[in-house]
């Protein structure tokens, strides 16, 4: 039989038991242990039946986080708090280092990781109804390559206490310096790119470095290929410039694409080779690239001769031994034999394809045949001039770009001017004068009485610029011009 006396009530209660954990927050009660409710063995100033008696910790769970990720421990109460609870938190290093793997502050939640708070001088006070809650740590992510490393979290609280490891995971790798380890040929005709795979030892954990060069074989850099690089990471679906004869490899590549671009000229010429050299501090590799020819020869041709008067066009016929099945590129120049380019002749040519009907400029003197192209006429234009002069030539070639064979005409322009010269008056000198001499009967011409007889019309303007000097009629009579005598 117990009984108590409230101190509230003023009264006295008896019971056989009673629930000692019981707390009503309010009342003051005396107890007594004997069966005589009236004597008592003592007084007890307790708040409830029997003192409340708050829980410890029983447990810490172990955590384990990639470096730069934060540890979370579940620390487990005894039973729920009663009241409140001061549970005492301590870090501890064992492998990991505060400060340098792991961080020194700490934080709790009460509802399951949503809202965090701050840990204050190593201890928090815990609630009533609280019988467990959650600890978090950060790591540090350093860029060491390092085994595991750990630490622990201690609670305490109520003579209960249990320590959790901290696992921190190294998210660094080794340092990887891939090696080059082959480059594949190439092959392209003309005009097209030389595509190499070069391949890598292993992929690198960051970019690799890796130089190339490009060297000539039988090919000639600038007239078979312009020298410069482009290299592929995604299988050639898009391209970068080679700058300074390096590349980086991004992280994780084991292969990538190199490509040269060739050129596609007009000759016709061999299979001709160039070299692609891919290296690293320690290795190296080299592959071959090879251009294909595209050009086609020409059938044989042959170009005419012609002669014309000065102010004419000098027609030229460019004929083929058989119809060209295929295109091809002609190049064409005029050269200076007696006749001069721009004085005698217009330096230019241009060419027909329907007898003569329409014809166009050449333009940079390269002439595109097409299929089908049996004859062509060219023509250069001769200039009319004023001089006494005799048969003047010049020379058109043709040179075929594929094969390199060159053929020749000759265009002939023969002067249009006379000489007329004055007899000097009877009974006067014989010596010709070089007043006495004029070109093209444009003059008036005295005979031997004085007398003169008529001029054409403009005949007194065009007099006095067509005096020949001294010098050019004896350059024209040495030359053996026709002189006409009045």
């Amino acid at each position: 039989m117990f009984s108590f006396f409230s101190h509230s009530s003023k009264s006295w209660s008896h019971a056989s038991s009673y629930n000692w954990n019981r707390y009503d927050g309010s009342s003051r009660y005396d107890r007594h242990d004997r069966d005589d409710d009236r004597s008592c063995c003592g007084s007890y100033d307790w708040y409830g039946c029997k003192p409340p008696v708050e829980p410890k910790v029983v447990s810490v769970g172990d955590s384990r986080a990639v470096e730069g990720q934060k540890e979370v421990f579940a620390v487990t109460l005894s039973g729920k708090v009663v009241s409140s609870l001061n549970v005492s938190l301590a870090l501890g290093d064992v492998s990991a280092t505060a400060g340098q793997d792991y961080r020194s502050t700490l934080e709790v939640s009460f509802d399951g990781g949503c809202t965090w708070k701050a840990v204050e001088c190593g201890s928090v006070k815990l609630g009533a109804g609280v019988d467990d809650f959650l600890v978090r740590v950060g790591t540090i992510d350093d860029t060491r390559v390092e085994a595991e490393e750990t630490f622990t979290l201690k609670a305490s609280a109520n003579g209960g206490s249990d320590c959790g490891t901290g696992v921190i995971v190294d998210n660094d790798k080794p340092v990887v310096a891939p090696k080059v380890l082959s480059v594949g040929d190439a092959a392209t005709e003309e005009g097209g790119h030389a595509v190499f795979t070069v391949k890598l030892s292993e992929a690198g954990n960051d970019a690799t470095a890796v130089s190339l060069t490009l060297a000539a074989g039988s090919a000639s850099t600038g007239a078979d290929y312009p020298g410069s690089l482009e290299a592929s990471f995604d299988g050639g679906a898009s391209w970068v410039a080679v700058s300074g004869g390096s590349v980086s490899v991004p992280a994780g590549k084991v292969e990538f694409l190199v490509r040269a671009a060739t050129t596609d000229d007009l000759l016709l010429e061999s299979t001709e080779t160039l070299t692609l050299r891919a290296s690293t501090a320690d290795s190296s590799a080299t592959g071959s690239g090879t251009i294909l020819d595209n050009d086609v020869a020409l059938p044989a041709y042959t170009i005419s001769n012609d002669t014309r008067f000065e102010g004419e066009t000098l027609l030229f016929d460019l004929a083929f031994a058989s119809t060209p099945l295929t295109a091809g590129v002609i190049r064409l120049s005029l050269a200076d034999d007696t006749a001069t380019a721009g004085q005698d002749y217009a330096n230019g040519i241009e060419v027909s394809r329907d007898g003569g009907g329409t014809w166009t400029t050449v333009e940079g003197g390269l002439l595109d045949v097409a299929a089908g192209d049996s004859a062509l006429q060219l023509r250069v234009q001769a200039l009319d001039d004023f001089e006494l002069e005799p048969l003047e030539a010049l020379t058109i070639s043709a040179q075929q770009l594929s094969t390199g064979v060159v053929v020749t005409g000759i265009g002939e322009i023969i002067d249009n001017d006379t000489a007329v010269a004055r007899m000097p008056p009877a009974g006067s000198a014989s010596t010709l004068q070089a007043a006495d001499v004029l070109q093209d009967d444009r003059a008036l011409i005295p005979d031997a009485g004085g007398a003169s007889s008529p001029a054409p019309a403009g005949a007194a303007e065009a007099t006095a610029e067509l005096l020949l000097g001294a010098d050019e009629l004896a350059r024209q009579i040495a030359a053996a011009k026709p002189v006409e005598y009045a």
